[in-house]
């Protein structure tokens, strides 16, 4: 009949909103499998899966991300500045109050 289907595999670069967790879906418009009988092409559906894999962040209940800072005793009750590097591995410092609890 003339038709043949070729399996090929591909790259392709997309966005993706920030916030995703696991169990979202993103769907890239036209980017599917080839329509039938020359067809538009369908689209790519993306489930997400995230997992708590990084040595430095931790995703919180709420889908925050955390950083664990080491506060010394002294610091906590005294008040101080600590060290830390944000997800851009950017250094900066944050300030602890007075008798932070």
């Amino acid at each position: 009949n003339g038709k043949t289907v070729l399996q090929t595999e591909t790259s392709l670069t997309t966005g993706l909103p920030p916030g995703l967790t696991t169990g979202c879906t993103v769907r890239v418009v036209g980017e599917g499998n080839s329509g039938q009988h020359n067809g538009q092409s369908g689209d790519l559906i993306i489930n997400i899966q995230t997992g708590n894999t990084h040595q430095k962040f931790i995703r919180g209940a709420d889908n925050s991300m955390n950083i664990p800072v080491h506060v010394s005793f002294a610091t906590s009750v005294l008040g101080g500045n600590v060290k830390l590097k944000t997800f851009k591995n950017e250094e900066i410092e944050i300030v602890i109050k007075p008798n932070t609890p």
